[in-house]
């Protein structure tokens, strides 16, 4: 007998932090192209796990080890591998692991504050107290891509600034919209980002 609970919603999430995994590692070689799409669908696959969960009958065990499971995912995954990837990209100095601590700890407060308070439900419409974390999964590539068309050298300023403002995203009191409720944005985004990381890798 092991440990755990093996099911279809946790095999997503077991995914989305082998993505990110790959994120992480792809950055350190020096691969960005393939390490932003890894980061992207990191977070493809999270957001599959709590759609899954409701649709089948699991039971309460099941459920509330998943939503443990996810929880960690999510730290590694939109904390730790983000982070880690602007440290591939040259943040390396004192005042950028600073900033680098900074979104980290935002992030640890974000989780720890949804799994205590939760979503809430206006009018049919999921929102989220701060912004969720999954949500670096497109800002880091969208940001990153913004950058390539920017003189040389601007990428790290551009990574400081998005790792400011994401970590306060995170932590500050707003309601945030769950994008999966709004389709059309959700997976024009997931193309146009897909598409533009995919081609950066083939004309390589």
């Amino acid at each position: 007998m092991i440990l755990g609970r093996y099911t279809l919603p946790n095999l997503m999430t077991f995914t989305a932090a082998a993505l990110s995994l790959m994120a992480a590692v792809f950055a350190a070689w020096g691969h960005l192209p393939p390490a932003m799409l890894f980061l992207l669908y990191a977070g493809v696959f999270d957001s599959l796990d709590g759609p899954l969960a409701r649709r089948l009958h699991l039971t309460p065990e099941d459920k509330q080890f998943g939503g443990q499971l996810d929880t960690l995912v999510d730290l590694t995954s939109f904390g730790f591998a983000p982070a880690l990837i602007s440290y591939s990209l040259g943040l390396t100095a004192w005042s950028d692991l600073a900033i680098l601590y900074f979104y980290l700890a935002c992030a640890m407060i974000r989780l720890s504050h949804f799994t205590v308070h939760g979503t809430e439900r206006k009018e049919g419409v999921t929102y989220f107290h701060g912004m969720p974390s999954t949500y670096a999964c497109f800002i880091f590539p969208m940001s990153l891509g913004v950058a390539s068309f920017l003189p040389s050298g601007s990428s790290a300023a551009i990574l400081r600034l998005t790792h400011l403002a994401v970590g306060i995203l995170f932590i500050l009191n707003i309601p945030v919209r769950d994008i999966r409720s709004i389709k059309w944005l959700m997976l024009g985004g997931l193309v146009a980002i897909t598409a533009f990381w995919v081609t950066v890798l083939l004309v390589q």
